[in-house]
């Protein structure tokens, strides 16, 4: 069973299937609502839902073959850093001629010197080149980046860290998002897969947004949220979360991801005229905030907003959309603290007003929005595996990359030299270098 996990055909198969799901996730939508869903892909819905399609990445059968990989990577890796080791520490210095013959690389030289001064001759010379020399009288060994070796088997473990920060991540681990107003203070959010909120055990408050634009666009520049974060009433940590620029706290990341206009507003410009006295009056209210007409009976307030306005088929006003498009504001007025009349003012139709008629004319000039910060939350307890792993994914890489195995064996046989080289990659590299060792023996 174990012989059949460290399979690297058993690895090739896994990646095969892995590969083939990841494009399938790419090109079904993926964690997306229901009811779409089910309008796009229609009778396929519940075969791909039961299937766990939808949210592809956390599905059971997918971790499971992240788990089956990550075993695979884990059991090849013990099994090759035993032979990777064994040559390292006890190479095979002694070896049959034939073995030596054999080798890519060979090469034989005769002599008439006495064969321990050859022995000592040969020695010196592979330690020149850089090659730890073992053996002694007719065998003699030199090998050299025997370390590099260490590099694979850091790129093994490395992806097994990764692989296994990536499962506890995706098992452990959730992602969110919140939208929060201006002045609004929030201790939960909604994570993608469930409607169960998830809370906090600090509050998070939205004390400014600003958006920066493009000139003469409306693509937004740049968008910063400035925060408070609070535990027990006591503000704890004060900072700026922008694009590429996260707030990270108490192990959860906060991202700025999007932002909006909310159904609340800052402000709400009014100009108030009177009929008969011709007097102008300016407002700048909050919306349900009572204002008086100076000099008069007469007090008003703002009770409600909308951004589209338009009717529905019980002539009932609504938004049509988050858009100010066709902004409005429901005014009461009240005469002697008694309830008198409620009419519409429109920003667009300064003129058009169901105010007609009273003593004074309301005028919607100006607006400012509330804007949201949709912010996107992850909490990832597999991060520190991935950077453990991609920091030993480098160094193994360095290692492999920078120096490569080689390995000499010189056997003298009567009046003959016998040399045989091997090297684990790079053989253009390594020829040359042989070749410089025979010429040097020859010189000897």
């Amino acid at each position: 069973m174990i012989k059949k996990l460290a399979s690297i055909k058993f690895t090739i198969v896994l990646f095969v299937i892995i590969a083939i799901t990841s494009i399938v996730g790419t090109l079904i939508i993926q964690q997306a609502d229901v009811d779409f869903l089910k309008q796009r892909y229609g009778v396929l819905f519940q075969i791909f839902n039961f299937l766990g399609i939808f949210d592809l990445y956390h599905s059971w059968w997918f971790i499971v073959l992240l788990v089956l990989l990550t075993l695979n990577i884990l059991t090849c890796s013990i099994d090759r850093l035993g032979i990777i080791f064994r040559q390292i520490i006890s190479p095979p210095i002694k070896v049959e001629l034939s073995y030596i013959t054999q080798q890519k690389f060979n090469s034989k030289i005769k002599f008439k010197t006495a064969p321990n001064l050859i022995n000592d001759k040969i020695s010196e010379g592979l330690e020149k080149f850089g090659y730890a020399v073992l053996g002694k009288d007719e065998n003699v060994f030199g090998h050299k980046g025997a370390w590099s070796r260490i590099g694979v088997i850091l790129v093994h473990f490395s992806f097994f860290l990764i692989l296994v920060g990536a499962a506890i991540g995706g098992i452990f681990g959730v992602k969110g998002n919140i939208e929060i107003a201006e002045g609004e203070k929030v201790s939960q959010f909604y994570s993608r897969n469930s409607q169960i909120p998830y809370p906090l055990d600090f509050s998070i408050y939205l004390k400014k947004f600003t958006v920066e634009y493009y000139p003469d666009t409306q693509r937004p520049k740049s968008f910063i949220s400035e925060v408070e974060i609070s535990e027990k009433d006591k503000v704890v940590l004060d900072k700026k979360i922008e694009v590429n620029h996260p707030l990270k706290y108490k192990k959860f990341s906060f991202y700025q991801s999007s932002f909006g206009t909310s159904e609340k507003v800052e402000y709400i410009a009014l100009t108030v005229k009177g009929v008969r006295n011709k007097e102008v009056f300016s407002f700048k209210v909050k919306l349900d905030e009572e204002f008086n007409l100076p000099k008069t009976d007469f007090k008003a307030k703002v009770e409600d907003f909308l951004p589209d306005f338009a009717m529905d088929e019980h002539m009932k006003p609504f938004s049509k959309s988050e858009e100010s498009n066709n902004p409005a504001v429901l005014i009461s007025l009240f005469k002697n603290d008694k309830f008198y009349v409620s009419f519409w003012a429109f920003k667009n139709f300064p003129e058009y007003h169901v105010s007609k008629g009273l003593p004074y004319n309301f005028y919607f000039n100006d607006f400012k929005h509330v804007y949201y910060s949709g912010l996107q939350v992850t909490k990832d307890p597999g991060v520190p595996f991935i950077y453990i792993g991609s920091g030993l994914l480098l160094l193994g890489l360095m290692f492999s990359l920078l120096s490569y195995y080689r390995r000499v064996w010189i056997k003298i046989d009567k009046d003959t030299i016998y040399i045989g080289g091997y090297a684990h990659r790079n053989p253009v590299h390594f020829e040359k270098e042989f070749n410089q060792i025979i010429d040097k023996f020859k010189q000897t």
